[in-house]
């Protein structure tokens, strides 16, 4: 019996062991694999996805160290019965061919977003296993200012330096730069989630606020509409969570007149700016004329709406259970706003039960914590649902779900409390 004990014992210590070291040892190495796979995706439909990988493998060990070290709760055995209707009604349409155009690459391409819309839970499960004092040590904290510093750094060097590999759009005549990150879509909630981050560091450290200055024109740099607008309704957020709503909105609308007159000055003044801003508004007035109809709002939606429309008439037409089970083979289309599209993945019921638990875990708060952390935490939600409305592509964000736990568990972290929300 002692001797199966010890070697019971050996076994979890070196698992605990290997899936934390793998764990803590992938996410630093995230802008590297990042890089490479936008350098070896550049120029091809394809490309090895290093990034991918290594995603997965932390994935992977973090599903291990949970099933074996966390203790089995409600909220797990909710999150799992969320996604296991939708993943058999997928794995039902790839046995039976009787579903709409689906193809096997359809499928599969469906089945990976489900680990990436719960990675946050898992991420976040993890840490308040690892630090049950919920106080991140001091090299997480660097590690994640290291990382992204990392990702704005490039997109702000992509923009000046005018990188090919960088660029959003191509050479289709719009701005924009995403830096090393292979997709656009994944920079704006990175960035909201850094935003987020930087403004509670700034409270104990005062080179965040110049690291805040470097998001706003990583968000300017990309050039999304979602990054800009996500970025001011964090930044408009933490204002109200220290001086209210009403006086948030007249500095937010200081700030954004302060800056139309700025940029106006500098239109006037610099020929390259003058160049790049008419070639994008030159882009936008063939998009509106040929692809829209000269319709302002579907422009504004980059065409999205039209997309909800039509993924809807999918559903009801060829997939009418996918809005009670979810199981919407959304590798085959996608409207690219989030809401609807977690409706497709996981049905009317589970949306709206992933939304509860997902703003639970991000805005539940103890009653001894700092009020401005109370409502920042309430008002990151609602950026996030906004720009995950319009834009989408927010919960289902692979590089940012770990930096966003990071981000909640260290603004529920025990040292803002009220005592040094007084002293400030």
């Amino acid at each position: 019996m002692d001797v199966s004990n010890k070697q019971s014992d050996f076994m979890d210590n070196w698992l605990y062991f290997i899936s934390l070291t793998c764990i803590i040892l992938i996410y630093p190495m995230s802008p590297i694999g990042d890089f490479l796979t936008t350098v070896m995706s550049h120029g091809t439909e394809g490309g090895l996805r290093i990034s991918l990988l290594l995603r997965s493998l932390s994935t992977f060990f973090l599903f291990v160290f949970i099933v074996f070290f966390v203790q089995k709760s409600r909220f797990g055995v909710v999150c799992l019965a969320l996604i296991l209707l939708p993943i058999a009604s997928l794995f039902y349409q790839s046995i039976s061919y009787s579903s709409f155009q689906t193809k096997p690459s359809h499928i599969w391409e469906s089945l990976l977003l489900y680990p990436k819309i719960f990675s946050f839970f898992l991420i976040y499960s993890f840490l308040e296993n690892r630090f049950p004092t919920k106080i991140l040590p001091k090299y997480l904290v660097i590690m994640v200012d290291y990382i992204f510093i990392v990702y704005c750094l490039a997109i702000v060097a992509g923009a000046f330096l005018n990188i090919e590999l960088f660029k959003v759009y191509g050479e289709s005549g719009r701005f924009g730069f995403k830096g090393i990150i292979l997709a656009a879509n994944e920079a704006t909630p990175l960035l909201m989630t850094a935003t987020l981050w930087f403004i509670l560091r700034a409270k104990s450290q005062d080179r965040s606020k110049l690291y805040l200055l470097l998001i706003f024109f990583s968000c300017l740099f990309l050039g999304t509409k979602g990054a800009l607008i996500g970025f001011f309704l964090v930044i408009a957020g933490a204002y109200a969570s220290r001086s209210g709503l009403i006086k948030a909105f007249m500095a937010m609308l200081v700030l954004i007149s302060l800056m139309i007159i700025i940029f106006f000055v500098i239109y006037n003044s610099v020929d390259t700016v003058r160049l790049i801003v008419d070639t994008s508004l030159k882009y936008f007035e063939y998009q509106l004329l040929h692809n829209v109809s000269g319709n302002v709002i579907s422009l504004l939606l980059a065409g999205r709406d039209y997309k909800v429309g039509q993924l809807f008439d999918l559903m009801f037409t060829y997939y009418p259970y996918s809005f009670i089970i979810g199981g919407f083979p959304t590798g085959l289309y996608q409207s690219e706003m989030g809401l609807v599209d977690l409706i497709a993945l996981l049905g009317v019921p589970g949306a709206v039960t992933f939304l509860f638990l997902w703003g639970k875990k991000v805005g539940q708060t103890k009653p001894e914590l700092s009020t401005f952390n109370v409502y920042l935490a309430r008002y990151f939600i609602i950026a996030w649902v906004v720009i995950e409305s319009l834009a989408g592509h927010m919960f289902a964000s692979a590089i940012s779900a770990p930096f966003l736990a990071a981000a909640v568990f260290y603004l529920k972290s025990p040292i803002w409390n009220k005592v040094k929300d007084k002293e400030e």
